[in-house]
């Protein structure tokens, strides 16, 4: 079966898409091989969904992550293709904690209680695919922050 691969454009952004032409049905075998009926079928997708194809490891960093209450951080995922280069655009899915970390607007984290949990990060699997979702997990402990605070110098000790 012919199978052509063209590009599509889909509002700012270009897809690839495969067009495979349906068989005619066996009821109906024309002299010839097999025949096309109606309009081709095209699967279409998206930038994400292609990049979400090569990802094969997920590298976060910090690999874990140790704050005191109020403290924030930032965790960088990295996707990584079967030859070990960045992919860029995947969608990544980001879970759990959310019991003693707040995830902030600008993308850092904050600790808000102390605890122990493991927070997820998934690259989900394309559409259409029976491909396994890649992930990686980031444990994470929250402790109170133990230190007293700084004695304010004392107006005994001033000249």
């Amino acid at each position: 079966m012919n199978t052509a691969r063209r590009l599509t454009w889909i509002g700012p952004v270009i897809a690839a898409a495969c067009v495979q032409p349906r068989a005619a049905p066996e009821a109906e075998p024309r002299a010839g091989g097999p025949q096309t009926v109606g309009p081709p079928t095209i699967e279409v997708r998206t930038p994400q969904e292609d990049a979400l194809l090569r990802v094969v490891r997920l590298e976060a960093r910090p690999s874990r992550l140790e704050l005191a209450v109020g403290e924030r951080a930032r965790i960088d995922v990295t996707a990584y293709d079967r030859n070990g280069r960045a992919v860029h655009g995947a969608p990544l899915v980001t879970t759990g904690a959310e019991q003693i970390l707040i995830r902030e607007a600008d993308g850092t984290v904050r600790a808000a209680r102390p605890g122990t949990d493991t927070l997820t990060v998934t690259a989900p699997a394309p559409p259409g695919t029976t491909l396994p979702p890649i992930t990686v997990r980031i444990p994470v402990t929250i402790r109170e922050d133990t230190q007293p605070p700084a004695p304010a110098p004392s107006a005994e000790s001033e000249p």
